[in-house]
Parts: structure tokens; sequence; C-alpha cells
């Protein structure tokens, strides 16, 4: 049986070679097809920087946008890999369909006249869980703009779409690596000085003291009024302590956004947090002062 097997597979495999390249041969016509892919590369990092800019006011939640993301960041993988080799529609159509449809007829012809009981699930190879393929494709494409990037190092897009891409496989120093190099070549650059510095805190066991602030402040001097910034400076302030400051970066975010925005809640919360423990330290302080004087007096 396995034997029979192999052998229509090796046939469906020598006819599909017979077919499909002549099929797939690049036309008269190629040349405006590039041009088309080429364009439709543009759109789809357009669409990443709109779905950037959906996230950051709070219109998406965090699910939706990963799902997004990693699917725009697959197909402009795809359109930049076919640019290059690319069939007619009709004959691209045609291709497509013969190499599915022969496959598909020789099965059914086989569960037709053959023994399909042979094909029991115990002699198959088993296969890896569709969920486990997915991750192991955007790992692989994830490798392979890396790669890329250590030929084109002036690339700044394909930095930004490295470090995202990391952030979102919360692989966080490479994230952090990959928007080093976006600085360098935009030092002047807000987002990209608050996006590094979002992920080198999270290198650092989400710790915003030291170089990760100091980015945010330069982020702040080139753009008052980045909300990412504000709202990690405000973070940083809060684990310090220093909640009036924390209080004044967070009210500098709440005009920025809808006020029934996500951030908008979040930072409110924040701001009512912030407040209830100043309100504490401030009464523990009038308490134990007094407190204290008096049993210096009593040890005197």
């Amino acid at each position: 049986m396995t034997l029979f097997v192999l052998i229509a597979a090796i046939m469906t495999a020598a006819a599909l070679l017979c077919l499909l390249p002549p099929l797939l041969r690049k036309s008269q016509g190629t040349q405006t097809a590039e041009t088309a892919e080429t364009a439709n590369i543009g759109v789809l990092q357009d669409q990443l920087r709109e779905l950037d800019a959906d996230r950051q006011a709070q219109t998406l939640d965090d699910q939706a946008y990963a799902s997004a993301h990693v699917e725009l960041e697959r197909r402009i993988a795809s359109s930049t890999n076919n640019a290059n080799a690319i069939a007619t529609p009709v004959q691209k159509r045609l291709a497509i369909a013969m190499g599915c449809g022969i496959p598909v007829v020789v099965c059914f012809l086989y569960w037709l006249l053959g023994a399909p009981s042979a094909l029991d699930s115990n002699n198959l190879l088993p296969q890896a869980p569709s969920q486990e393929i997915g991750q192991q494709q955007i790992l692989g494409m994830v490798q392979k703009l890396a790669e890329r990037m250590k030929q084109t190092p002036g690339d700044a897009q394909g930095w930004i779409m490295l470090g995202r891409s990391y952030f979102e496989l919360q692989r966080y120093q490479e994230a952090s690596d990959a928007y080093a190099h976006l600085v360098q070549l935009a030092p002047d650059n807000a987002d990209y000085l608050a996006s590094y510095a979002l992920t080198l805190a999270l290198a650092r066991n989400k710790n915003l003291q030291g170089e990760p602030e100091q980015l945010l402040e330069r982020a702040l001097k080139l753009d008052p009024n980045n909300i990412r910034a504000l709202s990690l400076m405000g973070s940083a302030a809060f684990d310090r302590r220093d909640y009036e400051h924390a209080i004044g970066y967070w009210n500098r975010v709440l005009p920025l956004v809808a006020p029934d925005s996500k951030i908008a809640q979040s930072t409110s919360s924040s701001i009512d947090e912030a407040k209830a423990l100043q309100k504490d330290s401030s009464e523990t302080s009038i308490i134990r002062l007094p407190n204290a004087g008096n049993d210096s007096s009593v040890d005197k």
C-alpha cells in the first residue's frame, strides 16, 4: 500500500512539474503586474501605519491588533518575494487550479475505485497543529527579514517592521536592538525614541529608569504631545513614587485622546490611583512626625 501511494505521488508530482512551469513563466504583461505588486506593497505599508495609529488611539484591542499586524506583514513579505516572478492572472489561476485539482482528482478516484481503508491514519505521518505551523512560518519570515536587514542596514522601514515583529513575539531585547538601529537612522523622530524606550524597558524587566527615561525625555523635547512618551514618563515617575509628576504627565495625555477611548479610561484610572497613593503618603507623614517627636522627647 505504501509503495502504491509513493508511486502515485511521484507520478502526480511529475505531471505537475511538466504542466506548471509553462503556465508560471513570465509573459509580456509581467512588467505591468510587477508594477502593480510594488504599488500593493506601498498600500500594505500604509495599512500598517494606520493600524499602529488605531492601536495608539486604543480603537483596537491587543488581540485584534496582533492578528492584523501579523497578517499585513505576511502579505508584505509575500508581495516582496513575488515582485520579480509574477505570472499573468489567467495563467496563475490556471496553474493554481491544476496544482490543487490534480491531487484532489487522484485522491477521489482512489477513494472511488481503490481501497480507502488502506489509508489508515496510523500509517500516516502525524501533522503538526495549524497554530504551530503558523508560528513557525511567522518566525521564519521574521528571521528572513532580520537577515535582509544585515544586507540593507539603511532601510528604516525594514527596521520598523523588524522591531514591531519582535515586539509582537515578545522578544523585547531583539526589538530594542532593532529600534536602536532605527534611532541611529532617524535620531529626531519622537515616535521611534518612545518605541525604543518601551522595548528597552521591557527587555530590562519593565524598568523605565535610566536610559529608557532619558530616551523619553528626548522624545518629549522633540514632540511635547507624544502620547506614548507622556504615558511612559508618567509610569516612570509612578514607579519612583513621584506621584505628583506622574499625575502631571498623565493629565497631559487626556486632552490628546478621545474621552471615551480605552487609553483615556486607563489614564484616568492611573491618575486616580496616583492621587490615592499621594494622599495616603501625605496623611502617613502627618501622623508619624508628631509621634517621632514625642518619642524623641521621651528618650531624652
